[in-house]
């Protein structure tokens, strides 16, 4: 779970915004995680996120430069214990599962993006997991001082994410166990 902050330049609004992360369930039950924006929606008049259909381009370069030092380390002369090695794999194997559960989903898609509060297609989507946005009521901006994401916290406390068709049609909520 994120935790979400905007705060308006001109007026001092301040909102903070809590978001369960949200999964397409794909074939053979393989979840993916949605690519997701906060949004200013005109129809909510109101902050609200809505699916992304690209990848950040600042997230996926790092993920790409992450994958390709850990092929580096594994193939590297200086020596990793087993444990190490095991999880540079498993991160490399990730990596490359996520690209390929992406290009599925993508292939696959058929809707617009939208406003997941309220189905709105006309929505402004940030390219940037971390965007500020115009805040309409009074001209100024809203600030972010988080970003969505799609991962899952991990704590003490269970998070279980909404899952999602691959078109965006809520299949079930989400919920987590505790105290927030």
């Amino acid at each position: 779970m994120r935790t979400l902050n905007l705060t308006c330049d001109t007026c001092g609004l301040s909102l903070d915004i809590d978001y369960l992360p949200r999964v397409y369930v794909l074939a053979e039950g393989r979840h993916f995680p949605m690519l997701q924006r906060h949004i200013w929606c005109s129809t909510c008049n109101g902050v609200s996120v809505a699916e992304a259909l690209d990848e950040d381009s600042s997230s996926r370069r790092v993920r790409l430069q992450m994958r390709d030092s850990n092929r580096r380390r594994l193939e590297g002369e200086e020596p990793i214990d087993e444990i190490m090695a095991k999880t540079l794999r498993w991160s490399i194997r990730e990596s490359e599962d996520y690209e390929r559960n992406l290009a599925e989903w993508k292939a696959l898609r058929s809707r617009a993006q939208f406003c997941l509060q309220c189905g709105n297609e006309d929505v402004d989507v940030p390219e940037l997991d971390c965007a500020d946005l115009p805040h309409e009521p009074c001209g100024g901006t809203l600030e972010c001082r988080m970003t969505v994401a799609g991962g899952t916290y991990r704590s003490a406390y269970e998070v279980f994410p909404h899952k999602y068709s691959i078109d965006g049609e809520l299949i079930e909520l989400g919920y987590r166990i505790g105290p927030w």
